[in-house]
This record gives structure tokens, sequence and C-alpha cells, in this order.
């Protein structure tokens, strides 16, 4: 019987080719259109998954408001936070402080006569895969910063910089306005990784072990303690937030009590990391825009009906 309904069905597609062919492709077009906005929604909604303790790892930002009123919001946030956080807060992992320069930075390889100019150069604690997924093509983690003067490059990176040739032992020279005060600086290639995919708020090509600025501060520590930072927090497994939220509180406290005179008050700003993309309370310095999750939500709402229709 149910060879007989298909029988008629193929007699009816025949008879009817033009109506029949208008219908396959609506349900093709259809179908594709519903599952290249589902692929998107997953995609837009796995950001930052692939680092290995991303649902419970934090951004600080913190914020201010001034006596006038006006409120500020930083992407940044104290360095000495992570030192205090990781010392006083037993449900805390691990931290990790992250320095951005805000102007070009210059790197060379002098034995190929190849310079880059970089917006995308980090000076990272040595613990960074510690919080971030770092997958090496070249070197190994336990190694990776044990050197002051050290850097580890992405694939892309090593590509522009090396072509070809074997980038680990290799020497850089870098030079930043503000952070090497314009002086060049040799740091030896001690890792590549791959490049991070377009799904991670992370990805940085040049990674620099952040003691190699040591000769160019006075009081290294005050420098760690007193500049602001891309700063992360990675909890202990089960651990609430709620202990860290406390503490930073009263840090904010004691910075508004030191500061009654400009501000009014003083809060933090945690984002978890699987959150970030979708933050929009401060710039979180992206190389992307901020994704919406009500415009998912549409989405999916219209590949739903999509399929129901198909």
């Amino acid at each position: 019987m149910f060879k007989s309904y298909l029988l008629i069905a193929f007699r009816h597609f025949l008879r009817e080719k033009r109506a029949t062919f208008i219908n396959l492709t609506g349900l093709g077009v259809g179908l594709a259109s519903a599952v290249f906005i589902i692929l998107y929604v997953y995609d837009e909604l796995s950001f930052n998954s692939m680092h290995p303790y991303a649902d419970r790892t934090y951004r600080l930002g913190f914020g201010y408001t001034l006596t006038n009123g006006s409120v500020e919001k930083n992407y940044e946030a104290p360095g000495n936070w992570a030192r205090k956080l990781k010392e006083n807060v037993p449900e805390v992992q691990q931290t990790l402080r992250v320095l951005h320069a805000p102007f070009p930075t210059t790197i060379e390889n002098k034995d190929a006569q190849k310079t880059v100019l970089v917006n995308d150069c980090r000076w990272t604690e040595p613990q960074i895969a510690e919080v971030f997924e770092l997958n090496l093509i070249k070197g190994d983690t336990a190694h990776l910063f044990k050197q002051p003067n050290s850097i580890a490059i992405s694939q892309t990176a090593a590509k522009t910089l090396f072509g070809d040739e074997d980038p680990l032992g290799q020497t850089l020279t870098i030079k930043d306005n503000q952070f090497t005060k314009g002086q060049e600086e040799d740091l030896v290639v001690t890792g590549v990784y791959e490049d991070y995919p377009a799904n991670s708020t992370f990805k940085f090509q040049y990674l620099i072990n952040i003691h190699s600025l040591r000769p160019y501060q006075d009081d290294f520590s005050g420098f760690m303690e007193g500049a602001s930072f891309e700063e992360y927090v990675v909890l202990k497994e089960n651990a609430a937030f709620e202990k860290v939220d406390n503490y930073l509180k009263k840090e904010c406290d004691q910075l508004q009590k030191e500061n009654t005179q400009y501000v009014s008050n003083v809060f933090a700003i945690p984002v978890k990391l699987t959150d970030l993309h979708f933050n929009n309370e401060t710039t979180w310095d992206f190389t992307g825009t901020p994704g919406s999750k009500k415009s998912l939500t549409l989405l999916s709402m219209v590949a739903l009906l999509i399929l129901i229709i198909a």
C-alpha cells in the first residue's frame, strides 16, 4: 500500500513539474536557511567555551561614580586585586593579569629583516596556560615563560615573521613607546601556539612574559600592584562567586574612602568568560562586535518558524 502511495505521488510530481520544482526548491532553501541560522546561534553561544575553565572564569573591570554624578566604566582593574584575591579568598584557584599596550608595538625579526607594527600584543603573567587554552605547536607550557625575556607567538605570527623557518629559540626585537620606553628589547621565542578560533574573545598574536618589563620599572612590584590590567579570576570547582564578590565590594569601598573628594561610589564589574561576548557594560577591548542574546532568540524563533512552514 505504501508503494502505491509513492507511485501516485511520483505521477503527480511528473504532471505538475513546475509546482514540484518550486515546492522542492522552497523546501531546500528553507531547510538550508534554518540550518545556517542554527549553526550561527550555536557558534555565538559557544563563545570562549574552548578555554579549560570557561564556566568558572571571570573577567574583572571596575567603574566609579564621580561627585558630579557621571559614571565611568573601565575594562581593566587595579593590579592588586588579583594578588589579594589569590591570597585572601580560598575559593580562588588562579588569577591572571594581562597588560595591553594602548599604542602599536613594533616587533622585528632582524635576521630576516621583517618588521610588523601590531595592536594585538599582550604582556602576560607566566601562568596564562592555567587560565586560557594554549595549544602549543612548538615548545611546552612548563618552560614557556620560565625566562623573563620570552615570547610566545601564534601560528599566523610565526608565518609572518619567520616564513617556513622554525621560530623556536630565535630572537625577536620589540619596541614599545610606553612599556619599553621606546627602547629595543630582545626576546626569545619559546613557543608557537595555534591561532585562537573566531569565537574566542582572547585571540592575540603575541604573548610576552610581563617580567621582561622589569628593567623599565624602578619598582616592578609597585607597578604590578598599582597599574591597571586585563584581569581574570578562576574559581575552584563548585565554588560560588559570592565570596569573591563580597571581597571586591570591600576593596571598592576602600578605594572610595581614599578618593572621597573625587568619587562617590566605586564598583567592580565581574563578567563570566562565557558571557563576555554578550556584555556591553564596557568595551572589554573587543576586536569584534559584542553579541546580542535577544537577536539570537529572535533568530532561533525564525529558524523554528521556517522548519514548521517547510
